[in-house]
């Protein structure tokens, strides 16, 4: 994961040291960041219907993990 270049996700470089030894402790950014970075490690790596299933999670991603709360009235 460390070795992943996100240049273009506008987000810090990975630290996959840290991923891996908190991963029952991750929160949501961290879980946004996994499933964005997963597509470019996975692919060739999985049949073509489990990568499909890991593409249509990384669309699904901007919808869930909003940054903030726009009116919380």
């Amino acid at each position: 994961l460390s070795s992943v270049a996100v240049d273009g996700l506008g987000i810090l470089p990975l630290w996959g040291h840290t991923l891996i030894n908190y991963a029952g402790s991750l929160v949501g950014w961290d879980f946004h960041i996994i499933l964005q970075v997963a597509l470019v490690i996975l692919y060739g790596s999985l049949p073509e219907p489990a990568y499909k299933v890991w593409l249509a999670l990384c669309c699904l991603v901007p919808l869930l993990f909003q940054p903030g709360i726009n009116d919380s009235q």
